[in-house]
């Protein structure tokens, strides 16, 4: 018998702790948990923040986020959840709506602080921060969030409605919905700065709807997403209808690294000329930008200045490449080539052809011989059904073989 209470507590034993059975709240049965445990969560409204401190544990609900909800009481200040204590990747927080909780500093919904959680099923909504990160606020460590909804999230002063993400050695979101979120500066859904970000199957959508002219910060940027000084993968995501008050309707990079595959730039619009409105798909500084099978369409910019652009607007020294993609329809130039940016665009329908490239720039361009302009005819774009028709131009003229050795990329 001895032997055997040895060997078992050699091997370690996870409890599972039942809330409100075992515990009446969620942070009572956080307290009392060990590395390892889970804490089970039945259905309900829990009124209350909760803080992991430090426990690498799961906290995860019974019957999933549509009847397990964290709201804090009315009159708390601060967020929902907490990870500020170096929590490692272990842990997870899964099957809860999160809403309606405020903080007078970072972070509405969620807090986390060079920590590495894992965030799962999730519904992160009408949340909000004065100062960053509306619905979640991100400083290190490294997180993942996968099937997680983000809607309606607002951020009062700065940066980031939907998620604010600094200094994150590899945050992985797959299959979410960052939408209708909203900042008056910068990344209406997603502000992304110094970090290492892969984002697959999600929707970015309508983030600063029905926003107006109001907005007194000089120059706002990238309604959809703002990355700064980072590494962005994207790959078979839909990012439309968003809004900027200023440059990058979609998207807006400075500094940074992007690839992006089979992904749509619609819809999205740069809306005051006052406040350096152009490339309402998207304005990229001083970037390296890869485009392959991008559909990019409906995209305007409201700017005065003839070197601005309601497609793509490349600037600094900015590096282009775009390859097996669709830009068309986007409401004046369907890209602009300004300062020392360069672009090599092939296997693309352009609307206008070379001529749809404008700027000051435009002799720094290889225009391939394999560009057409013809009408993609979309299934019906005016409903944002981007889809090809049967007898689509641009089916079957692309390339796998992209640097031309013969080999497919």
């Amino acid at each position: 018998m001895r032997l055997f209470l040895i060997i078992l507590l050699s091997i370690g034993y996870s409890a599972v702790i039942n809330i409100p059975e075992d515990y009446p709240t969620i942070q009572a049965g956080i307290d009392s948990a060990y590395d390892g445990d889970m804490v089970l969560v039945s259905a309900g409204t829990y009124h209350e923040n909760i803080n992991f401190n430090g426990k690498n544990i799961i906290v995860t609900s019974i019957s999933g986020a549509e009847s397990t909800i964290i709201e804090p009481e009315s009159n708390s200040i601060g967020p929902a959840v907490i990870f500020e204590n170096g929590e490692s990747g272990a842990v997870e927080l899964s099957g809860f709506t999160i809403q309606n909780a405020y903080n007078d500093a970072n972070g509405g919904a969620i807090y986390s602080y060079n920590s590495s959680p894992n965030f799962n099923n999730l519904i992160i909504q009408n949340n909000a921060a004065f100062n960053m990160g509306g619905g979640i606020y991100i400083n290190g460590g490294s997180q993942t969030f996968t099937n997680c909804k983000i809607y309606n999230n607002d951020v009062g002063d700065t940066n980031g409605g939907g998620l604010y993400c600094i200094n994150s050695e590899n945050l992985d979101i797959e299959n979410c919905e960052f939408n209708y979120n909203h900042s008056p500066k910068n990344g209406g859904g997603m502000y992304l700065n110094n970090s290492q970000v892969e984002i697959k199957n999600t929707k970015i959508i309508g983030n600063n709807e029905g926003i107006g002219g109001n907005n007194p910060m000089p120059s706002p940027k990238g309604g959809g997403i703002y990355a700064a000084s980072s590494e962005i993968y994207l790959y078979n995501n839909v990012i439309s209808s968003n809004n900027s008050y200023g440059p990058g309707g979609g998207i807006f990079g400075f500094d940074s690294v992007f690839e992006i595959y089979h992904t749509e730039i619609c819809n999205n619009t740069s809306l005051n000329f006052w406040q350096n409105a152009e490339g309402g798909g998207g304005c990229f500084f001083n970037s390296t930008v890869f485009f392959n099978q991008v559909t990019l369409s409906g995209n305007i910019a409201y700017s005065l200045s003839q070197y601005n652009s309601d497609g793509l607007s490349f600037k600094g020294s900015t590096s282009a490449n775009i390859y097996n993609s669709i830009i068309y329809n986007n409401d004046d130039a369907e890209i602009r080539l300004n300062d020392n940016a360069c672009l090599t665009l092939d296997y693309t329908d352009i609307m206008g052809g070379i001529s749809g490239i404008s700027g000051l720039n435009s002799s720094c361009l290889e225009y391939g011989e394999n560009n057409i302009n013809q009408d993609p005819l979309f299934v019906d774009a005016d409903s944002q059904d981007f889809i090809l028709q049967s007898n689509s131009p641009c089916i079957d003229s692309g390339s796998a073989d992209l640097d031309g050795d013969g080999i497919d990329d």
